[in-house]
């Protein structure tokens, strides 16, 4: 009796443990927001910064304004914060705006496996996980809506982390502030853009246009690993 008393307490100490363990989304909100100093974002917890062109647009984004995946409840959303907004100071066409963002995933709580280690085309840990981002993040606004093209390099130096790119073309004729109305039709390229900083991923995503795209190829992410 005594030693069936003493499992049971042990049981529930067990469960009310497991329950105070922070949820992923707890987690992530646990990061600070970072700083902006002119067109420079700045992560002391992630180790990162990420420059962004001169005359580009950007504002902290602490909630989620955007959706990711096919489930608002689903592992993209719940395993991903999106840390800055940055848009185009221009219009094209009247009325499409280049737009990306800066974001946090929690790879413990997304569970599809570790980062690869090497950025070589032959390595196939390359595009499975670029298929399993795919798989989860789509459809969010960053992804064509054919082909998708998938790379990977190596970050700022020859031993640095991986980075892994999914990119695409395609044409936006919807408007964002009345997605009801057909807009003449813009070439846009897509990107989904993913690396490691110790415990988190960061990635951007970004549709532009071409000169916006040109403009955006001067960003600079730099990354100091614990």
């Amino acid at each position: 009796m005594r030693a069936a008393l003493i499992a049971a307490v042990a049981l529930l100490s067990s469960v009310k443990a497991f329950a105070q363990l922070p949820s992923p989304m707890i987690a992530l909100a646990q990061l600070p927001d970072g700083t902006l100093s002119g067109n420079a974002y700045s992560n002391d917890a992630l180790g990162v910064i990420f420059h962004l062109p001169p005359s580009w647009n950007a504002n902290l984004d602490q909630g989620h304004s955007v959706s990711f995946g096919k489930d608002p409840d689903g592992l993209a959303n719940e395993c991903t914060r999106i840390l800055e907004r940055f848009e185009s100071p221009r219009r094209v066409k009247g009325w499409f705006t280049a737009w990306g963002i800066l974001f946090a995933i929690d790879p413990d709580c997304l569970s599809i496996g570790p980062f690869p280690t090497s950025p070589e085309t032959s390595n196939t840990r390359v595009d499975d996980l670029a298929n399993k981002i795919y798989q989860l993040y789509h459809p969010a606004p960053f992804f064509p809506p054919g082909k998708l093209d998938v790379s990977a390099d190596r970050l700022e130096w020859p031993n640095g982390p991986v980075i892994i790119f999914l990119r695409g073309k395609g044409f936006r004729d919807v408007d964002e502030v009345d997605p009801t109305r057909k807009r003449e039709p813009v070439p846009v390229s897509t990107e989904f853009v993913v690396t490691h900083t110790g415990k988190y991923w960061l990635g951007w995503a970004a549709i532009a246009d071409d000169r916006s795209r040109g403009e955006l190829t001067k960003s600079k992410l730099q990354v100091k690993l614990p």
